[in-house]
């Protein structure tokens, strides 16, 4: 929708806007400030350029501009939890006295903001106390407040127009960082109101508010105990992939850049088996780890630098610059992942397993 701005009835010219964020500990400080214009003869010259500004700026306890996409900020009075609801600029400043403000979406480096309300011009007529204002304004992001505001470690889940959206990103490690559309919910609004997460936690007949207001705060608990756990799940997901190529003797030697002929500590060029042959035995003793929990209950933080030790001759950090992320699922207390390789699917070819609340891995398959 096109951007405009009303004060007491009268249609003033494009507003343009300025945002700014801080960082304060537990949340976010957002300044966002409006500017306008009219040739109206019927306003007075002096009441022709009006403002609307977050002096103060308004306090969020949130930790990304992406929480607040679609989330209404009332203010009945002047004041309130958030700080003051802003001053209206005709002339002279005063407090506005009501207002509702909302980031209606943010995309491509642009924010959309609505905000209206009502504040006081004293200074001639038609105005007095109580007038309304009401805009529509987009506004492009600085630099500073896009890269924090889009962090890879923070979900938006959002209805727009019946359907579920999701911004924001999911860093799994090695497997690599899904964002936006690379992350989606399968499942229908009567689904997820199914799901024991959902049945657990919020009545049957709960909002849609209340529903996506919970789904963000599991979600984004969920990723921040991802977070917390990164070593144990590279461990797992490389020990699962070495398993695979153990199993096939994946001749990881033809493929460029995988393989360091300087590092051929034993076996030889010619014959595959003589790599895998003489650490299997090891590498099996690895397997109990491979479907235990990895929130940090179990310690693995040794897996890494073991599978390391056992095949020198491969390439590892050309294998983890080198996987592709492709999709990623969010359904009932699980998070789905699926990737490959850019080295035609040599190594991994869709990918597949589920994370569940322990981290753990399960289903995986690799084909």
């Amino acid at each position: 929708m096109a951007n405009f701005f009303k004060l007491a009835g009268y249609d003033y010219d494009e507003p343009r806007g300025e945002v700014s964020i801080d960082y304060e500990g537990c949340g976010i400080r957002l300044f966002v400030n409006v500017y306008t214009r009219t040739n109206n003869e019927n306003v007075d010259y002096e009441c022709q350029e009006v403002s609307l500004e977050q002096v103060e700026g308004i306090f969020i306890k949130v930790q990304s501009l992406l929480e607040l996409v679609g989330r209404k900020l009332v203010w009945e009075q002047a004041e309130n939890e958030y700080g003051y609801a802003g001053v209206l600029n005709v002339v002279e400043y005063e407090l506005i006295n009501k207002a509702e403000f909302i980031i209606e979406s943010i995309n491509d480096s642009i924010m959309t903001v609505y905000w209206k309300g009502f504040g006081d011009i004293c200074w001639s007529s038609p105005f007095n106390v109580n007038v309304p204002f009401e805009t529509r304004v987009t506004i492009p992001l600085p630099e500073s407040a896009l890269s924090s505001s889009t962090r890879d470690d923070y979900l938006k889940i959002y209805l727009e127009d019946g359907e579920i959206k999701i911004q924001g990103g999911i860093n799994l490690g090695y497997i690599g960082l899904f964002k936006d559309a690379q992350i989606e919910i399968e499942d229908s609004l009567e689904d997820i109101r199914k799901w024991n997460i959902v049945e657990n936690q919020l009545d049957p007949d709960c909002s849609e508010d209340d529903l996506f207001d919970f789904l963000n705060t599991y979600y984004n608990r969920f990723i921040q105990k991802i977070k917390e756990n990164l070593d144990n799940i590279n461990g797992t997901f490389l020990l699962q992939v070495l398993t695979d190529m153990d199993n096939c003797e994946t001749n990881f030697m033809v493929i460029d850049g995988l393989f360091n002929k300087d590092k051929l500590i034993y076996g030889n060029e010619e014959d595959i088996a003589e790599i895998y042959n003489p650490v299997r035995t090891g590498l099996q003793s690895l397997s109990a780890y491979l479907d235990t929990p990895n929130d940090g209950c179990i310690p693995k933080g040794h897996i890494e630098s073991v599978l390391r030790s056992f095949y020198p001759m491969f390439d590892f950090d050309c294998f983890l610059e080198n996987i592709v992320p492709e999709h990623l699922g969010l359904s009932d207390g699980k998070i789905s992942f699926q990737c490959s390789d850019k080295f035609d699917c040599a190594i991994l070819c869709g990918a597949y397993a589920v994370l569940d609340e322990e981290l753990s891995f399960s289903d995986w398959h690799n084909n």
